[in-house]
């Protein structure tokens, strides 16, 4: 059966589920169809608030329409989180701070933020978990790559001549730094051969 006449009840826009230590929703708790509040910063971020809307005929919780406003919060006294970050830890000085021995990253960026009590930390970027690369695919018949579809970055494994093919074995490598878990392994292959069939 298919049933008709029954549309949802029009009702006001809820605040929208931002972050609470960086966003100030207060304005926007429950705003009737066809009306509108302000999004500002919120604790120690500055930005210039933001309007949003709550359109006509709402039948939305978050139905707010809306950019968020562009909130930064001050350099000045942005000290580092008691704890770092995974990845991350302090030089042999004691004052800069680099990447773990098993990361990679060429530089550390900073950039003040929060934690998770909203105070004012300095949040880090630039060091990533090395990934393995991509399963190596090449012509199964005359050689053997199942030991490599699981390399690590920084390892490699060998390409096989499969029988009745024979010929040296290539070498396949990830690379140490490799962040991406698309790269394809490097390597140079390296032929696999065969005897000629017997003569009838």
């Amino acid at each position: 059966k298919k049933f008709e006449g029954c549309i949802p009840t029009t009702r006001p826009c809820l605040a929208p589920p931002l972050d609470l230590c960086k966003y100030d929703v207060s304005d926007c708790l429950s705003v009737a169809p066809k009306s509108s509040c302000f999004i500002g910063c919120a604790g120690n971020y500055a930005g210039k608030p933001v309007e949003a809307t709550c359109p006509e005929g709402n039948v939305h919780d978050n139905g707010l329409k809306f950019t968020p406003p562009r909130c930064v919060a001050e350099e000045i006294d942005c000290p580092l989180p008691a704890v770092l970050p995974t990845g991350y830890k302090l030089d042999d000085n004691g004052r800069d701070v680099v990447c773990e021995d098993d990361y990679v990253g060429s530089f550390v960026s900073y950039r003040c933020g929060h934690d998770a009590q909203c105070n004012k930390v300095l949040e880090l970027t630039g060091c990533v978990k090395p990934v393995k690369c991509s399963p190596l695919k090449i012509e199964p018949c005359e050689r053997d790559n199942l030991g490599c579809w699981d390399v690590e970055a920084g390892a490699s494994c060998s390409i096989e001549c499969k029988p009745p093919f024979f010929g040296p074995s290539s070498l396949a490598s990830c690379p140490a730094s490799n962040t991406d878990p698309t790269t394809a392994l490097d390597f140079d292959l390296i032929s696999c051969l065969c005897l000629d069939p017997p003569v009838v």
